[in-house]
């Protein structure tokens, strides 16, 4: 595959993102991606390829009606702040009450959602992000996607 070609792949466009209308609880970071505007365009350019190639792939999952569960690209220092070693699976409010540097996580967020990738050429999905669902905590009491559980304790996989 040429150069340009993994250009195209990874390219990030910020499309603005849909909007519910109610103000974000600023206590747990950043809004959830359903209440983000973007209105700027990005390229990832060839000097940055290589560094794109090597970031995590992060879903997004909120509980609004309308989410379009996102895909955004981490690099590795982003994804280690949201997720602790092992985990792959986070809650918004868990990773805020780790009490990590706040500042620190509100640009890494910040910088995160300008890093969409397009579904469909995504090649991997590293973390799962959960913002308002409280009620998907029973189903991942390690915090690892593959040993989610049913409320009764047997595995869902």
């Amino acid at each position: 595959m040429r150069i340009k070609d993994l250009e195209q792949i990874y390219q990030v466009t910020l499309n603005p993102l849909r909007s519910d209308g109610q103000a974000a609880n600023s206590r747990l970071g950043p809004p959830a991606p359903s209440r983000m505007r973007q209105d700027a365009a990005q390229r990832t350019s060839a000097g940055n390829l290589h560094h794109e190639l090597a970031m995590k792939n992060i879903q997004v999952i909120d509980g609004a009606v309308n989410c379009v569960y996102d895909i955004l690209a981490a690099t590795d220092e982003e994804f280690s702040l949201i997720f602790p070693a092992g985990q792959d699976v986070a809650f918004i409010d868990e990773v805020y009450e780790r009490r990590l540097d706040e500042a620190t996580l509100n640009s890494a967020f910040k910088a995160l959602w300008t890093r969409r990738v397009v579904k469909a050429q995504a090649m991997e999905i590293h973390g799962l992000l959960f913002y308002q669902l409280d009620e998907k905590k029973p189903y991942y009491p390690s915090r690892r996607d593959e040993e989610a559980v049913n409320p009764g304790g047997s595995r869902l996989r």
